[in-house]
């Protein structure tokens, strides 16, 4: 079986300077565990925003929600 290319595995941030984007960072990753061995552990595909400021984001490959908030400081 020939491999399969992987993308599309993290969340990242595109911030911007000015009004052009500057690079992307990685803000959420973890999902791919091992991209030689094809091992997924879930594939991020959509993100909503909560009324508290939170992110929501939908993993079809390991069917779950995620919630993200910030870290109490």
């Amino acid at each position: 079986m020939e491999p399969i290319d992987l993308s599309g595995y993290d969340v990242v941030l595109v911030p911007f300077l000015g009004d052009k984007p500057a690079a992307p960072q990685p803000f959420l990753t973890g999902f791919l565990g091992d991209a030689d061995a094809q091992i997924v552990y879930g594939r991020p595909v959509s993100l909503q925003k909560t009324a508290k400021s939170e992110l929501l984001v939908a993993d079809d490959a390991g069917g779950r929600i995620w919630l993200v908030r910030k870290q109490a400081q």
